[in-house]
């Protein structure tokens, strides 16, 4: 196995709980797809729910997964990486723009993106070197918290 993924709240994958990407227009999260974070991450999701105190019971279920030689990781290391990225239109809410104070959130098109052939997604907050807060990669992907994983395309999911 090449890099290796750790997924939290389970003990083993089950294909038939995977369920289909859908964009999530309130949200910088899609829903679907299947969370992780690289096993060696500097700063994975058992640190951060370690760190805030989250579900931490949780964390004695898991399991271990790579991913298939072909799949396609889409990496993102900065706020920078999201520029070329496809998105989606903030919605109106009651005939009004979505809240200014969240404009800074960066909403993909996860469909799309799925639909183009990214298979997963790594987000890799600790790579972020921006020194201004606003610049900031988890302030484009407000709720991403910790280096993680979305996979988006459960056919090329490998368990050891």
């Amino acid at each position: 196995m090449s890099t290796v993924y750790i997924h939290y709240g389970s003990d083993h994958y089950d294909p038939e709980k995977f369920m289909p990407i859908k964009n999530n227009p309130l949200f910088v999260k899609p829903e679907g797809g299947m969370w992780g974070s690289p096993e060696n991450a500097p700063y994975g999701w058992k640190e951060w729910c370690k760190d805030q105190d989250f579900h931490t019971e949780k964390l004695e279920k898991h399991f271990r997964f790579a991913f298939a030689p072909h799949a396609n990781i889409l990496q993102i290391n900065c706020r920078g990486d999201l520029a070329q990225l496809p998105t989606v239109e903030p919605p109106m809410v009651n005939g009004v723009a979505f809240p200014t104070s969240i404009m800074s959130w960066v909403l993909l098109d996860f469909e799309k993106l799925l639909g183009e052939g990214v298979d997963a997604i790594q987000v890799n907050m600790s790579s972020d070197t921006a020194i201004n807060f606003d610049d900031r990669l988890y302030q484009a992907l407000y709720g991403w918290d910790c280096d993680s994983v979305l996979v988006m395309n459960k056919d090329v999911i490998i368990c050891e």
